[in-house]
Order: C-alpha cells, then structure tokens, then sequence
C-alpha cells in the first residue's frame, strides 16, 4: 500500500529549535550570573583600593564588557600608558603591538594583596631581563657617569611603594630636563639646554663641552673655574657673555693679570716679538705649558711647547736685550740661580728680579777679597776673573811681574791661596800686606838652628834654589869648612843621612851632630868589640873609651879590613895555636844576602851561640857527653888536650875521675882499645878511640849461669865476685842452705853439677836445687 509523503514545517516554525534555543540561554545566563558572584582569586593591592573594583558589576570594569578586551578595559583607568602607546614613548611605546594589548602578559592579578603587579617578573615579560641595568635611551634618556651608579628610588620615589596612590606613576612621568632634578646656577637666564656645555661623566664646572672659540689656549685658563674670569653679576659674567655679540673679553693678558716688569724689559720683548707691550706676554710665557708660573725659569730658545709642564722660556738674546747678557758660566745657569725659585715666598716679584747691572758681581757674589779693591771701581771683578769661571784667576805671570815679587821657579806652579791665604777659614784670601821673604810664607825647616853663630847672617839661597828646596846647592868643598871634610863614601850620601830629621817637627839637624863613627852608623859587631876592649883595658872601669873604627875601617868602604893586622884578641878571644891557622870564614860564615846593615860577614855567635866560652860551644864532643858532669864537676878539655891538636891527649887520663869506672883488678892492666874499639868513622869528630860498650858487667861479659839469677843487669854479678872476679860469695849469708860442718868441705860440683843445655853446652846448676836430705841422700841406705 502506498504512504502519502508529508510535508515539513519551516525550520524557524519547528518547536524543537526554539525549545533548543532557550535552553542554551539559559544556560549563558546562569553562567554569567555565576561569574557576576565568583572570582578565580583576591585582588592585589592597588586594584582592591579601589571602590569601583569591588561588588556586583566590577570584573567587567578590568575584563571588559560585551564587544570590549581587557586591554581596552585597561586603558580606560591607565590613560598615561594609553597615551605612551598612541606616541611610541615609555617602556610601553616600545614594546610590539601584539604585546601591549597582552596586559595580563607582564600584570597578572587575583594573586592577592601582597602580589606586586610591577616586579621582576614582569620587567622579564617586557623584555627587561636585569631592572638594575635598565637602558634608559629606550626611553629617550641616555644615563653616563654617577647617574648610572644611583638608585632607582633615587628619581622614581614611587618604584619601592606598594600600594601607588590613586594617578600616581611608579616610572613613567618624569621630566628628562636636568633642571627636573638639579638647580639652574644661571637662573634660567642662559635658555639653551645643560647639554650643551656640560657633560654627565664630569663635575659640573667647568663645562668640558664648551667651546671657548673667543679664548681658546688649552693651557692653564682651561683649568680655571668659569667664574675666575666671569665674575658673578660682573659686566663678564656667564649669563651677559651670551647676550653680548662679538668676544666677551679683549684678549689682552693686561685685562686680567698685573704685569711686574719693568719698561725696559717690555719695549725689549714688544721688539723681539714684534709684538705690541700688552700682548707680547706669550713670547715667553706659554700658557698651555705651565709658563706663567714664576718658579723653574729655563733659558730655552723661543720654539713650540714640549709636552708636559715646563717653564717661562727667556733666551739669551731676550736676556741680553733686557740689559744683561749671558755668556760664559752665566750660560749654564738657571733662572732660579740668580732670581730665587718659587717656593721663596718671602721675596716679592721686585727682590727677585730687580733688573742688575752687569757690572754689578757683588749683587750675586760673595766679594772674595774682603773689599781689598773696592777703590779699583766696579770693573775691578773683570780685571782678574772671566765669566766662564771665577778660578783660576785670569791674573797670571806676566802680571805678577808687575808687583814687588815676580815669580820663578816652583812658585810659579802654586795657587794664588798656597800664599794669599785666608787669615782665617772661610774668609776672603789676603792680597795687601803680604811678606815677601821666604820665612814669611815657609816654615824654618832648620829649626832656628842659623839664627845664631857663623851662619845667622846668611840667606836661604845660600844653599837653597827657588825652583826646589832639595837636594841643596851645598857643596863638599863648603862642608869641609864645618870641620867635618866629606871624603870617601861620605861625599856620596845624601844630607839627610847624617841630618836626620828631627821626631817633633821634622826640620833636618845641622847643629850638635858628633862626629864619631857611632853616630851615624849602626855598630855591626853590637858592641862585642867595645864590651871586650873595655874588659882588657880596664875591667873594674865600665865607662872606658870603646874601640876607634878607624883602626880597622877606612872611610870608602867599610869591608876593606887588613886581616893580617886585626888583633883578634881585643876581641877577647885570642887565637892560639891551631885557632890561629884557621880561615875567619871558618867561623865567621858569610851570609848570602846582606841585613840591614849591609853586612854579609857572619857572626860567630850566629854559628855557635852566644856564649864561646867552652871548647864544646863550638866543637863536637868527641866523648859523646860521657866526660860531661861526672860527681858534679864539669869537663875541661883542656885537661887532656891542647889548643895545638886534639891528639893525642897532654897528660894521663885519671879513668876513675872523669868516667867514674875504676880501673882495678883485671880491668887494671887492659890497653884503652881493649875497651875502646877503634872506629873505621866516627860521629863525634875526629877521634881515634871508640866508645865502650857500657859500665856494667854484662855490657862486656856474657852471663855464665844462663839467668838462673834472674835479670843480671845492674850490679848483680858484684854480689858474687869482686873485680877481679873472685868469688866472694858466702853460703850462709847469701844462700838459703848454710853450710854445716858436713858439708863445708865438700866442692861445690858435688852439689852444684853440669847441666845440659837445650841449644848445646852445659852450665852449673845453681838454681831450683834441692835443699832437703833425701834429695841428696834417699831414704835407706848404708847413710
């Protein structure tokens, strides 16, 4: 069956959808009812202050109404920040479009009051990731020097407050002129911007920026305060200088600073500078190198200014143009020398640059000469002395030869102090009244010693030559009127080797000179000579007269002597008979080299000792010692032996007496070689006879009971034998087995029998022995 196909409603006409659109209405309703009467969080400060922000109706005044967004809802209150974006100023009028209407971006809200709507985070937000080096050229102020060492609070006195007032701004707002913050010393009157002149990096005055093109030296001016020229409410000042077309002052040095010198030396430098008077300052004063200072004044020529601080350059034609010219020594000199320095404050410009005459040495110089030639006029100084240099005078020979005593000789190479000495120290030398004989300016090196006798009437050049005082024209021929001729080796030597200087002052002597040889000379032989011609001549008499050396010496040489007539005896040691045959050199060795005295003869004593008063003191014992001290007395070689030889001995040896060993018994008929081997060489000198052995038994005899008597060394063997070696031994006494009656007839080989020895040979048996009975006799038997 067939359905018939019904026609639809219109869609506006269908129930559903408007069913459907009302219950979405009312859904939008409630939930703009919900928003009305609930928030996401509190307000933070500064919006919850506000009235308007808070009750029914107030999220729509920040979140926007219908058709409106936040940043439109924003910018409704915060007009300042819409009017930053319309310009482009301000932190906001650099940010892009898109981010300036992001409000919420950098300001979140509903975090509570304590929530900071400008903090850090939100500085990061807008790009500004350190607040505390903020580029304020972002916001048309470039910050330089201390400004960019302040504090923000310092110029935004709002940027630390929490909660602002109401059209309050924590940043923006502020005036960039610099009168916003600093006072206008001008008082507004100048109109032109700080900028200008002044700088942010420097201090206030001077402006570093300005360009002074009226007066314009870079030297000392650009140190000065403005004000030092520009007075304060002066026609000059800073605020009428600029109102005044053309320079503001005449570039005159005279219209500002005294000038202290002298017409003279004004003409002279307008001149030299082809300047007029007034401005011809600069041609010695530089102002861009410290010279106008009066201190260090150089004599430099006129050129451009070295770098760094120098000062006033005055040149020698400038000098000289002045009145005084500069040459020789003056040359080297600095202005200081002459015109003080600066420190010397105690003296005005005038003391210190007075304008001298040239002539005038003594305003600068100390007059050496204490006025001595003062009546010679003012030229007098140049007479004597050059500029170059005060010393030596140029006052020389030639001129010399003019007074009343030329010079000659050594003179002539002495300083004019050597004799126009000061007549104290530090003061001037002395040319009037000056002596002109020797003693007046040399010392009597005679000591007075020709102001009397035969010589007080005779002159110095007598023995002396102007040229040198030694060695003196005083001839031998002259010496021998003193009475002491100069013949020999004397006419050789000089003065002073017989005038010996004197210890107190140094003058040679001449009078009270003896003589005698000793006087001059050293006595070589120490006095040996003389002590012995004194014994023999008189020897209870020490004051004798000692020996002449005449009568050996002559006066040429003193080694000459004739040996053959020297009595060796005043010596006192005569030589006798072989003593008289011996060469001197035999006991007077030469030396090699000469001493002192020029001596190679050698002394005996040198050789021998001081003494030479014993044969031994200069021979060898031919007896080694063994006939010295014996019970006391002391050897004399003289008992036995002669000066003419040695051997054989004089007389008979009394062997008891010198050796203490006596001859006796068998010793008595022995020959002297018995005990005294002849010796091929002896040690002792030339002798014929050895020594012995020794004095005791075993020196000479061997021991015949092979030390049964222990060491027999000593006297040990006299205890048994006497000299001529009998037995003296007593059985009773000396033996431990007295001898009975038994007994006493028996030999003494019955007991005392043969015993062998182990290397041979046999020896009587003395000792262990037995001392018992049966020892000898058993224990039975017919006995």
């Amino acid at each position: 069956m067939a359905v018939s196909k019904r026609k639809r409603a219109p869609l506006w006409k269908r129930p559903e959808l408007w069913l459907a659109l009302a219950a979405a209405g009312f859904v939008v309703v409630l939930f703009s009812r919900d928003l009305e009467q609930t928030s996401p969080g509190p307000l933070s400060a500064v919006h919850a202050s506000l009235d308007e922000l808070d009750g029914a109706g107030s999220c729509k005044r920040c979140h926007g109404g219908f058709g409106e967004s936040l940043a439109g809802a924003c910018l409704t209150c915060h007009e300042a920040i819409e009017s930053d974006l319309d310009l482009r100023r301000g932190l906001h009028g650099t940010l892009d479009p898109a981010s300036a209407q992001a409000c919420g971006t950098c300001h979140s809200e509903h975090h509570g009051a304590e929530f900071r709507l400008v903090s850090d985070t939100a500085f990061a937000a807008a790009g500004v990731a350190d607040v505390m080096a903020f580029d304020h050229a972002l916001v048309g102020l470039d910050l330089a020097g201390k400004h960019t060492e302040i504090a923000c609070s310092e110029c935004h006195a709002a940027s630390e407050v929490l909660v602002l007032a109401h059209g309050t701004r924590r940043f923006g707002g502020l005036d960039a002129s610099c009168a916003s913050c600093h006072e206008d010393v001008h008082g507004g009157e100048l109109g032109n911007s700080c900028a200008d002149c002044h700088v942010q990096t420097q201090s206030f005055g001077p402006p570093p920026s300005f360009a002074h093109a009226s007066f314009d030296d870079g030297g000392d001016h650009a140190g000065l305060e403005c004000a030092t020229c520009h007075e304060p409410g002066s026609d000059w000042s800073i605020e009428r200088s600029f109102d005044r077309e053309g320079p503001g002052r005449a570039e005159r040095c005279d219209a500002c600073h005294d000038q202290p010198h002298t017409d003279v030396l004004l003409a002279a430098a307008a001149f030299f500078f082809s300047a007029e008077p007034a401005t011809s300052c600069r041609g010695c004063h530089d102002p861009r190198d410290g010279g106008f200072s009066l201190g260090e004044l150089t004599q430099e020529r006129l050129a451009p200014a070295p770098p760094g601080p120098v000062a006033a350059r005055v040149t020698p034609e400038l000098h000289a143009r002045a009145g005084f010219e500069l040459d020789g020594a003056h040359t080297e000199l600095g202005c200081a020398d002459c015109h003080g320095a600066a420190a010397d404050v105690a003296h005005d410009f005038s003391q210190r640059f007075p304008g001298r005459e040239r002539e005038d040495c003594a305003a600068c110089h100390t007059d050496p000469h204490g006025g001595e030639f003062e009546d010679r006029g003012p030229l007098a100084c140049a007479t004597c002395h050059a500029t170059s240099e005060f010393a030596p005078s140029s006052f020389g020979l030639a001129e010399h030869r003019g007074t009343d005593f030329p010079l000659h000789g050594a003179h002539t190479d002495l300083a004019c102090a050597a004799c126009h000495e000061p007549s104290a120290p530090q003061q001037a030398l002395r040319f009037d009244a000056v002596g002109t004989s020797c003693a007046d300016c040399h010392d009597d090196a005679h000591g007075g010693e020709f102001d009397r006798g035969p010589f007080a009437s005779a002159s110095c050049s007598e023995c002396h030559s102007d040229t040198a005082f030694r060695p003196a024209h005083f001839g031998l021929d002259q010496h021998g009127l003193t009475g002491f001729a100069l013949d020999g080796a004397h006419g050789a030597v000089g003065c002073a080797a017989c005038h010996t200087e004197r210890l107190d002052s140094g003058p040679l002597r001449f009078a009270g000179l003896q003589d005698d040889c000793a006087a001059c000379h050293t006595d070589v032989h120490d006095g040996l000579l003389a002590q012995a011609a004194v014994a023999l001549a008189s020897p209870s008499n020490a004051q004798a007269a000692p020996t002449d050396c005449a009568e050996c010496h002559g006066a040429t040489t003193f080694s000459e002597v004739d040996r053959a007539a020297f009595d060796h005896g005043r010596t006192g040691f005569a030589l006798v008979g072989a003593h008289a045959q011996a060469q001197c050199e035999t006991c007077h060795r030469p030396a090699k080299t000469a001493d002192a005295d020029l001596r190679r003869f050698g002394r005996a004593s040198d050789l021998f000792g001081a003494s030479m008063t014993r044969c031994d003191d200069c021979h060898a014992d031919a007896h080694g010692g063994a006939l010295l001290p014996v019970g006391g007395a002391v050897a004399d070689c003289s008992a036995c032996h002669g000066s003419e030889a040695f051997a054989p001995a004089t007389i008979d040896f009394d062997h008891g007496r010198w050796t203490g060993i006596g001859l006796e018994g068998g010793h008595a008929g022995l020959e002297c070689a018995g005990c005294h081997e002849r010796p091929a060489v002896s040690a002792h000198g030339p002798r014929n006879l050895g020594l012995v052995r020794g004095s005791r038994c075993y020196d000479c005899h061997a021991d015949p009971h092979v030390a049964q008597f222990g060491d027999v060394r000593g006297d040990s063997c006299l205890r048994c034998h006497d000299g001529d070696a009998r037995l003296t031994f007593d059985h009773a006494e000396d033996a431990r087995f007295a001898l009975d009656a038994n007994h006493r007839d028996l030999a003494c080989a019955s007991c005392h029998d043969a015993w062998p020895l182990e290397g041979g040979g046999s020896a009587v048996r003395y000792k262990p022995i037995a001392h018992s009975c049966a020892d000898c006799h058993g224990t039975v038997g017919d006995r």
